[in-house]
């Protein structure tokens, strides 16, 4: 059985880390995020359209061989009405798989996950363990930002729990990102600030004691809850720690470097310092109630915000438990696998093996860089040791 595993939305406006791969009984063969081809990082707003291209190219079929399309989203059972106009089969069809660049001659069988079991599952199903706690920590999903889930001897994925999208931790660092000046896609560089400061245990309690609030029209937000989230946490910061940072932090999204020359402040240091540690100690509050609630000693992780390696080094330094497993795509890019996989777990009853090669993307031989160098006679030489 062929699966095409989607990361993309049909209802959301805003969308990014738009993703496909393709599993062939219950392997997976082919997963490659859009930005890798069309070189936007994170591909805001774009849909997988090339992705799915390089999956079904790369596997020599055509959209009407694959069996089952699933996307990782599934607000057709958990949006509001308006939304599930947006996830028929007919809208996706237009929006994703275009006439004009796929031809295919029957309607694809389309399926849908919902979002954090996605994630549970592209994590726990890679992890070759048998059992496990499972957690999922993210900005948000259709309903929730962190949830607890089973993953059984079986191979059945149990939801145990879960919180509300107010208490996001994903959305709550986004918006450190922006009081000191940098922007949302920047987590892992306030990650990096946070060694250069001191982490204030006033800062700490003050977050700690704030939780934003959502009425009924931020619910019906086509772009998800993101921007009345982080705009009360920005005003909240500064209510109590004073005025945004106006200095931008500008990065250079194609080579990851920094346009400009920026002297950090002593408090911009310090306020990601502790808003580092305020992340650690509230995902190790989840870590212990997860374990508690399954009785597991194992550990899933996945969502956003589990690729946060200061945070997965905590976890392992508090001796909670005996292995850990981190979903190396925690991003929803890797949701497109765990959709695919559960589905799979479902028709096929298969049994998955740990994930060791994470390179599912597209490969160059020495040959073809050469030439496409001299195509535009660029210099370049060979390292030494390197065929």
């Amino acid at each position: 059985m062929k699966i095409l595993g989607i990361n993309a939305c049909g209802w959301l406006e805003v969308a990014h880390d738009a993703s496909a791969v393709l599993v062939e009984d219950g392997k997976i063969k082919w997963a490659i995020e859009e930005e890798r081809l069309i070189r936007q990082k994170r591909a805001y707003d774009k849909k997988p359209i090339n992705a799915i291209h390089f999956c079904l190219n790369n596997e020599g079929i055509l959209l009407d061989e694959i069996d089952r399309i699933v996307f990782s989203w599934d607000w057709k059972n958990y949006g509001p009405e308006e939304a599930k106009k947006f996830e028929t089969s007919r809208f996706l069809l237009d929006k994703f798989f275009p006439k004009k660049y796929f031809n295919y001659k029957k309607k694809p069988n389309i399926a849908f996950v919902e979002h954090h079991l996605a994630h549970a599952s592209s994590t726990f199903r890679c992890s070759g363990f048998k059992d496990a706690a499972i957690l999922v920590i993210d900005g948000q999903g259709e309903y929730c930002s962190s949830s607890i889930w089973l993953g059984e001897k079986d191979g059945t994925i149990q939801h145990i729990w879960n919180n509300d999208i107010e208490n996001s931790l994903g959305f709550f660092y986004s918006a450190a990102c922006r009081y000191i000046g940098m922007d949302n896609g920047d987590e892992g560089k306030l990650m990096g600030l946070a060694p250069y400061g001191k982490p204030k245990e006033s800062l700490i309690k003050e977050f700690s004691q704030f939780k934003p609030q959502l009425d009924s029209r931020d619910l019906l937000r086509r772009d998800g809850q993101m921007k009345p989230i982080i705009r009360q946490w920005l005003e909240f910061f500064e209510r109590k720690f004073g005025p945004i940072d106006k200095t931008k932090v500008l990065f250079d999204n194609f080579t990851g470097h920094i346009k400009k020359e920026v002297n950090f402040t002593k408090f911009q240091k310090e306020f990601a310092a502790s808003a580092q540690k305020f992340l650690e100690l509230e995902v190790l509050k989840l870590v212990k109630k997860a374990l508690k609630l399954t009785g597991k000693n194992r550990l899933c992780l996945s969502g956003g915000v589990a690729m946060n390696c200061i945070v997965n080094s905590r976890i392992l330094e508090e001796g909670l438990l005996k292995e850990i497993y981190v979903q190396p795509a925690s991003n929803d890019a890797g949701t497109a696998i765990g959709a695919a996989l559960e589905i799979s777990s479902h028709l096929e009853k298969k049994q998955f093996n740990r994930l060791n090669n994470i390179y599912l993307g597209p490969s160059f031989t020495n040959s073809e860089i050469k030439n496409i160098l001299d195509n535009y006679k660029l210099a370049a030489y060979r390292l030494h040791g390197q065929p």
